[in-house]
């Protein structure tokens, strides 16, 4: 595994324009408020974004085929990257770049890399609500060659970039433009503990736990098991990664007449990226009389706006009984150092990401016994309440909060 690559790159470019708005106050006011949204009519352009926004909104309405629909279309375009990265090749190092960076297509949106993996998740959740665990598995499958691609572009970038450093630092005017940036700027958040403690930028811990429970429920345990240690990898602090592994050895899995339930608690929405103006004046010289010449350029440095929301734990109750939620996953996290990553100085920054993801994930997994369970969860005074049915060896129950609704998402 790679450890995390900072990558800073000045690029001299004319204005760029955002590939696609980013998702508005106000939508997330209707989708809080229950109102059918117009995210789900026809777009003025059907972006690769708009199918991974919408793509989470069909699947919020629990309409999951048309979810897994929209999020096939983005699929596509992850796919097709992915295939050109099976093996590194650093052919395609310069325009991948650009355009990982830039979106300067439209329609051409390529998702950042965790939004890369999460696709794979929530396609693979769509069809296990759908029952269809085999299928589940394919995108499961599909996630870990997609990680693969990642790892290998990561280090194609890295070598490229040890590569570039001996030129770059023997031309004396960059070398001099590039210390007074770094001299201007502080940088200190890129070794804050939350960016220190990731391994990486892409890899998700509730992602890899969901493959362990995907392969465990369909009895393949040689692939559970290392779902399950890479969770723990991820998040070492986890307690119910530690508890299923030893479940898995012990094989104390399967209870005859009861279901392992696994319960995922979504909170909030992921940051959203702004785009803050920074006039940088510097100077340099010129020819070999070193004449002193002053300039000035505009950059432009994402700024992250995260979700309040997040912040907070939602506690739940399975007939009467209190649920406590653990800790897993952190998307929220996983964000923070995708900006830090793709922070370079840039002419003009794209706004877009995937607002629709949440911005943390609680897990917690209990055994209860077949039948009809009620689930009950208070959301800032607002009650809430669902029925499910449990017949299976293996169920998934989604509870998504945004703001104060709750939606629910269970197995048909």
């Amino acid at each position: 595994m790679i450890k995390k690559i900072t990558i800073f790159t000045a690029i001299s470019l004319v204005s760029v324009s955002c590939a696609t708005a980013p998702i508005s106050d106000k939508l997330l006011n209707n989708i809080s408020s229950g109102t059918d949204i117009g995210i789900a009519e026809n777009p003025s352009d059907q972006s690769n974004l708009y199918y991974l926004e919408n793509g989470i909104y069909q699947r919020l309405q629990t309409r999951y085929k048309s979810s897994n629909s929209q999020l096939a279309n983005a699929q596509k375009v992850v796919d097709d990257w992915a295939a050109s990265w099976k093996n590194t090749t650093g052919g395609k190092v310069t325009s991948a770049m650009t355009q990982m960076l830039l979106n300067v297509s439209t329609s051409g949106y390529l998702p950042k890399d965790y939004e890369k993996t999460a696709l794979a998740s929530y396609r693979a959740l769509n069809h296990i609500d759908l029952n269809s665990w085999e299928n589940a598995r394919v995108e499961i499958k599909k996630m870990y060659q997609t990680e693969v691609a990642i790892q290998n572009y990561n280090q194609a970038l890295y070598n490229k970039a040890e590569a570039d450093r001996p030129a770059y630092q023997a031309e004396a005017q960059k070398n001099q433009i590039y210390n007074q940036l770094m001299n201007k700027f502080n940088t200190s958040g890129l070794n804050s503990p939350n960016v220190l403690a990731l391994k990486n930028s892409y890899q998700s811990a509730f992602s890899h736990y969901l493959a362990g429970f995907v392969f465990e429920a369909l009895g393949e345990v040689s692939l559970a098991r290392p779902g399950y240690v890479n969770a723990l990898k991820l998040n070492p602090n986890d307690t119910l990664s530690k508890k299923s592994i030893t479940n898995l050895d012990n094989n104390q899995t399967v209870k005859p007449g009861y279901t392992n339930l696994l319960i995922i608690q979504e909170v909030g929405h992921a940051p959203k990226i702004k785009t803050t103006l920074i006039p940088f004046v510097f100077n340099y010289n010129i020819g070999n009389k070193k004449k002193t010449c002053i300039n000035s350029i505009n950059l432009f440095f994402p700024e992250l706006v995260p979700d309040m929301q997040a912040n907070n734990i939602y506690n739940y109750s399975i007939d009467a009984s209190q649920a406590a939620c653990s800790v897993v996953g952190d998307w929220g996290t996983a964000l923070s150092i995708a900006a830090s990553v793709a922070g370079v100085y840039l002419d003009s920054m794209s706004e877009s990401t995937w607002v629709l993801l949440p911005s943390k994930i609680y897990l917690n997994r209990i055994q209860i016994p077949y039948g009809t369970h009620t689930i009950n969860i208070n959301v800032n005074g607002h009650n809430y309440t669902k029925t499910i049915t449990l017949n299976a060896p293996y169920q998934i129950l989604d509870m998504r909060i945004v703001q104060n609704k709750v939606f629910f998402m269970n197995q048909q």
